[in-house]
């Protein structure tokens, strides 16, 4: 009884709020976005260090990041991003998975033939979410 009264006392006076901290980022250097706000506003990010979510695949010399999983599949590049600053191991890249993906993006080059909507450079932190 004695133990339930000293926590309750305990409670009382230091609430538990006064631990709590605030939330802060992660790195304030980087710009958190999505893909889709990335290639509606590519002069905005463009040489910024930029961190969105995305549906990666291997092609060809480096590795295509797509808006949505359809696009990965049919391979819709200008739904896309380029990179060949970083690939998926073999084993894990037969289908399109889901990443966290940070890095430098530049809209003036747009990967092989032209055909991504920018590309990424730099890449600083590549995070497998899922399928």
């Amino acid at each position: 009884m004695l133990r339930i009264m000293g926590m309750i006392l305990m409670l009382a006076i230091y609430p538990a709020n006064a631990y709590a901290k605030p939330y802060t980022p992660e790195d304030p250097t980087i710009t958190y976005a999505s893909l889709v706000q990335v290639l509606a506003n590519q002069e905005k990010f463009h040489g910024t260090l930029v961190q969105f979510i995305a549906y990666a695949r291997n092609e060809g010399d480096g590795v295509a990041f797509y808006l949505t999983y359809e696009d990965a599949l049919n391979e819709n590049s200008k739904d896309g991003v380029w990179s060949d600053k970083w690939r998926f191991d073999e084993t894990a890249a037969k289908r399109p998975v889901r990443c966290l993906i940070a890095g430098i993006y530049d809209s003036a080059h747009n990967g092989p033939g032209g055909l991504w909507s920018g590309e990424m450079q730099k890449i600083e932190k590549v995070v497998i979410l899922g399928k």
